[in-house]
């Protein structure tokens, strides 16, 4: 450990990293107001993470110094260093961007000895074992997937699913160079039993998925395909080919390819997206007084846009004479949220409440002298008002509203918005493709999903054949 570090991130951040480790945070003391500091030294009262006596799989935040006196009365901040051991009362002292962890801190908050996966700065991600030890070959994995322009959540994703897959290797007693394409049945069936520490429930209250989804089983497999591609081109760990690429697929290509996959990957639910009704949405906006806030609202919903690209707007990527939004690809966003789509877009927006609630929003609300030209600020009066909105802030804030509103359904979410205003559109005739193309799918399945809420033909052949079903009863009625 140092004797000084920075610590930049939110409060918000924290819980979610820790999360991430299936570690609750508590506030014995109240939520601390964590400010933005460049040089913490030893001295300074900090955040930091202490262990429940007694209790796993959470941990407390307090603020505290984050040093310790010596023999000699004077703070210490490398214990082991003095040929010392805690026996008890860890610590997690919390550090910008990745935390310095003391694993038997971390076995004792979750139970176990399994791998996890570590965030350090600028987005660098590592498998890191028990003892502290980061993987060579997962963190060259996800070097290349940084610079292949992947999502973070990506790559972590991609990481966590490489964390099951090295327990199955383990459990199995194969190596990355022992496993071949045979081994793929048993590794979905082993896939298919890990628990899932959340309770999924089905449309039935009776059914509750305990294990993995299908959804989640194949993006593993999907990542462990991706993984050995690395390691083949890499020349890593003595791999010379991807094991899940089968010579039916590099010889024949496309037919055998799909065939070959569909016998490594689970049938999954297609499941249609859930709209707001008319009356859901009323009762929303009529406890939004705030103009940020209301903007948000309303261009997510008249709009079609994602949350990511609303925090991603710019003053000038809204042109009021012409109504309408451009939604730019744009990774440089200070609280690190990105645009999903790489596909830049032109969005009209012909309804006038979007636009006259941003106008008013930046006329009466956001800050004029503001250095940032990112459009939705934390504005008010404290310290980060300058501040571009970061994605957990608006998640906060929708939870907020929906509760004063009394939407309590856990899917209505902000991006429920973007479902409601698709469905709108289709059911008010708009095409297939001009749906797609203002809502920025790359792929012409995910507009699809959209006509199984309400497909307008098939509503009219239905009426058109119990129309048909009536007049025939009725002739037979009066013959």
């Amino acid at each position: 450990m140092c004797n000084d570090y920075r610590l930049m991130v939110e409060l918000a951040s924290i819980i979610e990293e820790f999360e991430h480790l299936k570690i609750k945070i508590r506030f014995p003391e109240g939520r601390p107001n964590i400010e933005a500091r460049e040089d913490i030294r030893i001295t300074d009262t900090a955040p930091i993470v202490r262990s429940i006596e007694g209790e796993r799989g959470a941990g407390e935040l307090v603020q505290r110094r984050w040093s310790w006196p010596g023999p000699s009365k004077k703070p210490v901040y490398n214990f082991r260093s003095e040929g010392r051991e805690f026996a008890s009362n860890w610590a997690l002292i919390l550090s910008d961007g990745f935390y310095e962890f003391m694993w038997t801190l971390w076995r004792a908050l979750t139970g176990g000895n399994d791998a996890i996966v570590r965030r350090r700065e600028h987005n660098q991600y590592e498998l890191v074992d028990e003892t502290g030890v980061a993987d060579p070959l997962v963190t060259s994995f996800a070097t290349g997937l940084i610079g292949r322009g992947c999502s973070p959540h990506t790559v972590a994703a991609y990481l966590y699913d490489l964390r099951l897959f090295y327990r199955f290797l383990a459990e199995t007693g194969l190596t990355l160079s022992s496993f071949r394409v045979a081994h793929s049945v048993e590794l979905l069936a082993w896939l298919g039993a890990v628990p899932c520490p959340r309770a999924r429930i089905t449309s039935f209250p009776s059914a509750v998925r305990t294990t993995l989804s299908p959804t989640s089983i194949n993006r593993a497999m999907a990542a462990i395909s991706s993984f050995f591609d690395h390691l083949a081109l890499a020349d890593l760990a003595g791999v010379d080919r991807n094991p899940l690429a089968t010579t039916q697929e590099l010889a024949r290509g496309g037919i055998a390819r799909r065939r070959a996959r569909g016998a490594r990957r689970l049938k999954r639910v297609e499941r249609i997206p859930r709209p707001m009704t008319r009356e859901q949405v009323d009762r929303l906006l009529d406890v939004i007084d705030r103009p940020r806030d209301r903007a948000m609202i309303l261009i997510m919903l008249q709009g079609g846009l994602r949350p990511g690209e609303v925090l991603n707007l710019h003053l000038d990527d809204i042109e009021y004479g012409r109504r309408r939004v451009t939604v730019r690809h744009r990774i440089d966003h200070p609280k690190g949220v990105r645009t999903k789509s790489r596909t830049e877009r032109v969005v009209d927006v012909h309804e006038p409440e979007a636009l006259a609630a941003i106008s008013r929003y930046v006329l009466e609300e956001r800050p004029r002298n503001a250095p940032t030209r990112h459009l939705f600020l934390v504005c008010g009066k404290g310290k980060h008002a300058y501040e571009a909105l970061s994605y957990a802030a608006l998640v906060k804030m929708f939870k907020r509203r929906c509760a004063t509103a009394g939407l309590t359904e856990p899917w209505i979410t902000p991006h429920a918005l973007r479902h409601t205003h698709a469905t709108w559109l289709w059911e008010g005739g708009m095409r297939e493709l001009a749906l797609q193309k203002r809502l920025g799918h790359v792929s012409f399945e995910s507009t699809r999903t959209y006509t199984r809420v309400s497909d307008a033909v098939m509503l009219e052949e239905y009426r058109r054949a119990l129309s048909r079903r009536c007049e025939e009863q009725a002739d037979a009625e009066q013959e």
